[in-house]
């Protein structure tokens, strides 16, 4: 199976019941999938250029996660994906995107993520964590950000840089 050694994926929330003092936004769920061609261990570090900070993560970050990954992507013999939530000034691009029916969304992203090139477990984890958040809304606004969108201000620092790396956030 052809995969893409780093993929991150997730959902930027602007109304999630906290009050920002700014124009910030909460990314949730950006999870980072990754697959060496052989075990391997890492560093990763995630860097905020425009300023931001993690609110939560799997397993806990300190500064830096220094994990030992497995080409099958398990993470220190537990976790599938690194999971973290961050809060960033909002620095989307609104110009492109789409309008989607809340009934379509499931439909649309499972589209959308395989032909962006995730694969299905990574899409099964996005699935099952927005569609039961998102349901409730008649339509959705949906601008999607990649690497080049996101790169400037929520940046991923590799010890060893991957052979490519997927980013994708709605």
């Amino acid at each position: 199976m052809n995969r893409n050694p780093i993929a991150s994926n997730s959902c930027a929330d602007t109304t999630d019941g906290h009050w920002w003092d700014d124009d910030s936004i909460h990314v949730r769920k950006p999870n980072i999938y990754i697959y060496p061609a052989q075990k391997m261990n890492l560093a990763l570090k995630v860097v905020f250029p425009q300023g931001g900070s993690i609110t939560e993560s799997i397993p806990l970050y300190n500064d830096i996660w220094n994990i030992e990954v497995e080409p099958s992507g398990l993470i220190d013999n537990q976790y599938t994906f690194l999971y973290y939530e961050c809060k960033i000034a909002d620095q989307f691009k609104y110009n492109a995107g789409w309008q989607i029916k809340g009934t379509q969304l499931e439909n649309f992203f499972r589209n959308n993520l395989s032909e962006t090139g995730f694969i299905e477990s990574e899409i099964k984890d996005f699935v099952e964590y927005w569609i039961p958040r998102l349901e409730s809304s008649d339509d959705y606004l949906i601008y999607p950000q990649f690497c080049a969108d996101i790169d400037p201000f929520i940046e991923l620092q590799f010890s060893n840089e991957p052979e490519s790396l997927l980013r994708l956030l709605y």
